[in-house]
C-alpha cells in the first residue's frame, strides 16, 4: 500500500522539478500572501489531479482488455482503484 503512494509522488516529484507552475507560485508569492497562494496552487493541483484520475479511469474501461495486455506494465494491473 505505501507503494501505491510512493511510486507516483517520487515520478512526480522528479518530473515537475523547476516546471512553470512552481516558477509562477515563486512569482505569486512575491506580491500575494504566500500561504493563500500556497493554498491556491494546492487547491488547483488537486482538482487537476483529480480530473485526470477520472478520464484516465473511465478511457482504460473502454479499452478492451486483450489491448491492456500489450500497453505494458504501466497499464496491466490487476489492482481496481
Amino acid at each position: 500500500m505505501m507503494q501505491d503512494f510512493l511510486i507516483p509522488f517520487i515520478a512526480i516529484s522528479i518530473a515537475e522539478l523547476g516546471d512553470k507552475t512552481q516558477i509562477a507560485s515563486g512569482l505569486f508569492a512575491t506580491q500575494y500572501n504566500p500561504w493563500l497562494v500556497l493554498l491556491g496552487v494546492l487547491s488547483a493541483m488537486t482538482l487537476l489531479s483529480i480530473r485526470a484520475l477520472l478520464v484516465g479511469k473511465f478511457i482504460f474501461t473502454k479499452i478492451n482488455k486483450n489491448r491492456h495486455n500489450n500497453c505494458g506494465p504501466a497499464f496491466h494491473n490487476d489492482r481496481h482503484i
